[in-house]
């Protein structure tokens, strides 16, 4: 008698055995999923997706044709650099990166990297993809290749982020980037300059809502992407990944189009730009580049159209600024009058100039007088730190002097002696 039946005999009764579990799925192989192609190198084979589109495709509302008739010099404007001048997008790649975080240094790894190119009869985007940590290698000696075709990239703050991280991730496997320093429009900073006053948020996904008027349908957002692909390198199940490649393409397309909005409101700003605060800001970019004439058409276009409280006054205000700078005097002299006449008149510059005006101009020494006089008043209403006190005791003595040499002007205009006033002054 064996055991199992000496326990029986004696009443025990044997624990059921468990029912088998069911071995999971198949995961889905990335191939499966994305069209793209495995690519070897001399450290394994690394897959890059691969998608082709058409000169005439659109996204955003922009033709990605568009961007080849951008001038070299609105793209130098609008990363301000000379350098920019050179940029050609025969040899240049629209970059963005997925990674496994958003703190940088050497624990954050670049999985996904999309490059965007033009071809001679189309746009191509391809995808660089690290399918495990120890294909990375591979995929960087991949992504190298590929790098090494252009001379320039056009990112999405890719000065302070994937650019350095790229970088760190050649530097921790001993290997250099193709193209260590190449020329490089980073879109984050002429797009905050365009359209912060607008819309606020300057991330890519408030851009495409504001300034492309794209809806992405379906999307991943960005702070799920490193969780999806911790889930694919733990699970080998690449579904969730589908979402995310379409996410890095719809990025890259988005760079191209962005570079056309901005470029063709830098090309011709009264035309592209509908909103009076994107012109307003479009002034301002012009005023810093010293193109004085265009920042004028910018800023009577956006005070035509109607900006709200605030920003109407200092449009106003740059507006006679600039007016000045192209000698247009009497032009300046309305604004200065407009800005100082208003019952919530607060800077003092409007009256200072227009007294400048008044006095040097038109001779009319009295009405200067009365303005300097209302720029007192104001100056003694406004209190304010230490360091402003300083200037205003700097503004009021210049004002005061100003002021007595009117005084004295309008004396000796009212007696015939406006000569020996003038040589009184220049004493």
């Amino acid at each position: 008698m064996d055991l199992a039946e000496r326990l029986r005999g004696l009443g025990y009764v044997s624990a059921p055995r468990p029912a088998a579990v069911p071995s999971p799925l198949p995961g889905a192989a990335i191939d499966d999923l994305v069209p793209g192609e495995w690519r070897e190198t001399p450290h394994g084979r690394c897959f890059v997706a691969c998608s082709r589109y058409p000169l005439q495709h659109e996204h955003g509302g922009v033709a990605l044709r568009q961007a080849l008739d951008l001038r070299a010099a609105d793209l130098a404007r609008l990363g301000r650099s000379a350098d920019l001048k050179e940029l050609d997008f025969a040899t240049t790649a629209f970059l963005d990166t997925e990674t496994t975080g958003l703190a940088g240094g050497t624990g954050t790894y670049v999985f996904l990297v999309g490059l965007g190119y033009f071809t001679g009869d189309g746009f191509v985007v391809e995808q660089y993809f690290m399918g495990e940590y120890g294909e990375e290698p591979a995929m960087l000696a991949a992504l190298s290749a590929g790098l090494a075709r252009f001379a320039a990239v056009v990112t999405f703050n890719g000065k302070a982020f994937d650019w350095p991280l790229l970088r760190t991730r050649f530097d921790m496997h001993r290997r250099a980037l193709p193209v260590s320093e190449p020329l490089h429009l980073d879109l984050l900073f002429p797009a905050r300059r365009l359209w912060r006053e607008r819309l606020g948020s300057c991330c890519l996904s408030s851009l495409e809502a504001g300034a492309l008027g794209l809806q992405r349908t379906l999307d991943v957002p960005g702070w799920l992407i490193p969780s999806l692909y911790f889930q694919y390198v733990r699970e080998r199940d690449a579904r969730p990944l589908r979402p995310v490649f379409a996410h890095n393409e719809q990025d890259v397309l988005s760079l191209l189009a962005l570079t056309v909005r901005l470029g063709r409101h830098w090309q011709d700003p009264l035309r592209e730009s509908a909103h009076p605060l994107d012109l307003f800001a479009l002034g301002r970019t012009f005023e810093i580049d010293q193109d004085w004439g265009t920042a004028a058409l910018c800023y009577e276009e956006a005070l035509a159209r109607g900006l709200p409280g605030g920003k109407h006054q200092e449009a106003l205000f740059r507006l006679g600024i600039t007016y000045k700078r192209l000698a247009k005097l009497d032009d300046a002299e309305r604004v200065w009058r407009t800005l100082v006449s208003r019952p919530s008149a607060a800077l003092l510059t409007p009256h200072v100039e227009l007294a400048k005006y008044l006095e040097h101009r038109e001779k009319r020494y009295a009405e200067a007088a009365l303005v300097v006089e209302r720029a007192l008043a104001l100056l003694a209403r406004q209190v304010g730190s230490p360091w402003q006190a300083q200037r205003s005791d700097q503004d009021r003595t210049s004002l005061e002097h100003r002021l007595r040499r009117l005084r004295r002007k309008t004396a000796a205009a009212a007696s015939g002696g406006d000569s020996q006033a003038w040589r009184e002054e220049r004493q």
